[in-house]
């Protein structure tokens, strides 16, 4: 054999065997790889519940739905609401703000109020019907818990127990803050429900809820706790929610959250969804807030907080606000307004200051600060430190008493404002529907992402759970641009649109954000 040929030979052998080698390599690393697949699956497999213990899981839940269902109540409520109108012949003073009103002749203004006035005292007369859910806690006594939003305005409330019998019930006693109520009802031969330690609840636990979404009595859901401490929901004044993918839809509000001890870990309050239905988040109230307040719910006593006198936004939501005033941390709150005649005000505490330590403890965020305030007892004296022209300064703060109607009264402009801040109709009608608002400035264009749709306007910061404006899914970050074809021109002039069109059956909004322009129609709540 030619001496080339043999080279030829010998290369390509050997080219071959290291192919060979390699393919053989890449079997046995595939073939490794299978048998530790396998390995990995039977031991999965060897812990895989088995048919009996398949049936002890189901036979857990249907005790836990067992021993739930007998006292969790259906609520239905009936509220008439009032209207105050000035004598005959007389002019609420709001419609003096409104736009054109002195340009009308006094037959025209006569007209014009005569039929507001019609459908203001039309819609007085219409009843209101909604309904809810309970949960039976002292069956000796026939108390009931549920949510503040189900029963507080009510003038009439119905509750069905699980076994068909009605009974009228009574208020005990409400917290708005914390979206809870206590009712009674003069019934015998009722069941309870214990109430368990939320505070041990891990994420992952399972959990059950249980209540009458959409008046189908007797509904049971279960799923697991997604998330604990759910905060900046903007549903109501004190949150900490417990997140929970287990179905919560209309109805359920004010039933409970149970888990698989049938023992009561939380109320069922709210959703964040686009369509009002369940959309995979359900929000309870834990019930560690609930053993808080109930003592003094169930005396029908009024709760007692802690008070500062101050409005704050998260310096991690206003963080070009926080670098213009020299402040680069993450934590902290930023003053917006101050009550004149407040705790904070009476110390000194002033518009744009910093709030950076509590007692020589960061505050990390406005939440928790509401917190500790609220719990700290009336009289009692706190360290601030506060940031202020670029240097740290501490002050003491004798803690007053929180007034009972400040969630009515809070000062959604962003000004600095009186302990009777007068004319309250314009926040009234933003009440009615559900809104809060706010002037929109530098750091709201960032947090909603409005660098493209507008720099000035009005702007939606605040949807209340259950409101006409939440049903009609309005967002915080929506700008209303326009009130039943008016555009408008500033916060001023959204309350005087809307205080001019009192009585409506329904008001047309048009929205704008980051994906376009919308119309909504909202019917006020009275």
């Amino acid at each position: 054999m030619p001496r080339i040929q043999l080279k030829s030979a010998l290369t390509a052998f050997a080219v071959t065997l290291l192919l060979a080698i390699v393919a053989l390599r890449f079997n046995a690393v595939g073939q490794a790889a299978y048998i530790a697949e396998r390995v990995v699956l039977s031991v999965v497999d060897r812990q895989l519940p088995t048919p009996a213990e398949v049936d002890d899981l189901a036979r857990v839940n249907r005790l836990v739905a067992r021993k739930a269902l007998p006292a969790v109540v259906h609520i239905l409520t009936t509220s008439r609401p009032s209207v105050t109108l000035p004598p005959e012949g007389e002019y609420p003073d709001w419609l003096n703000q409104v736009p054109g009103w002195h340009e009308f002749s006094e037959e025209e203004k006569r007209e014009w109020w005569r039929q507001r006035r019609r459908n203001l005292e039309r819609r007085g007369r219409r009843p209101v019907r909604a309904q809810g859910s309970g949960v039976i806690i002292d069956a000796r006594n026939g108390i009931i818990l549920t949510n503040n939003h189900v029963v507080g305005n009510a003038d009439e409330i119905e509750v069905r127990l699980h076994d068909g019998r009605r009974f009228e019930a009574t208020v005990i006693g409400t917290d708005p803050p914390t979206d809870l109520a206590v009712i009674q009802i003069p019934a015998e031969n009722l069941f309870e429900l214990t109430i368990g330690d939320s505070d041990a609840l891990q994420v992952g636990d399972p959990v059950m809820t249980i209540g009458n979404p959409f008046g189908y009595e007797g509904s049971v859901s279960k799923g697991i706790v997604s998330a604990l401490d759910r905060a900046q929901v903007n549903l109501i004044e004190y949150e900490g929610f417990i997140q929970t993918d287990a179905v919560i839809n209309p109805g359920n509000s004010g039933g409970p959250l149970v888990n698989m001890r049938a023992e009561i870990v939380g109320i069922n309050t709210a959703i964040e969804s686009t369509t009002g239905s369940f959309n995979g988040i359900g929000l309870a109230i834990p019930s560690a807030r609930v053993q808080e307040v109930l003592p003094m719910l169930m005396q029908g006593e009024q709760i007692v907080r802690g008070f500062l006198g101050v409005n704050m936004r998260d310096v991690q939501n206003a963080t070009q606000s926080a670098k213009k005033l020299g402040w680069d941390k993450a934590f902290g709150v930023i003053v917006s307004n101050v009550v004149i005649g407040s705790p904070v005000d009476e110390a000194g505490i002033q518009t744009e200051d910093i709030l950076v330590n509590l007692d020589g403890v960061p505050i990390p965020n406005l939440t928790e600060l509401k917190e500790k305030i609220a719990y700290t007892k009336p009289g009692d004296r706190i360290v601030l430190d506060i940031w202020r022209s670029s240097q740290l300064v501490s002050v003491e703060v004798v803690v007053g008493r929180r007034p009972q109607n400040l969630a009515a009264r809070e000062n959604r402009s962003g000004r600095r404002q009186e302990e009777n801040p007068g004319d309250d109709a314009g926040n009234d009608a933003l009440t009615s529907m559900g809104l809060d608002v706010q002037v929109l400035d530098e750091d709201l264009v960032r947090q909603y992402h409005l660098q493209s749709v507008a720099s000035e306007g009005v702007v939606v910061t605040k949807v209340a759970s259950h409101s006409a404006a939440s049903s009609n899914d309005v967002k915080p970050g929506d700008l209303i641009v326009a009130v039943n074809g008016t555009i408008v021109r500033g916060l001023d002039h959204l309350n005087a649109l809307l205080k001019s069109l009192a009585g409506e059956d329904s008001i047309d909004l048009r929205l704008r954000n980051r994906r376009g322009s919308r119309h909504v129609q909202l019917e006020p709540k009275p």
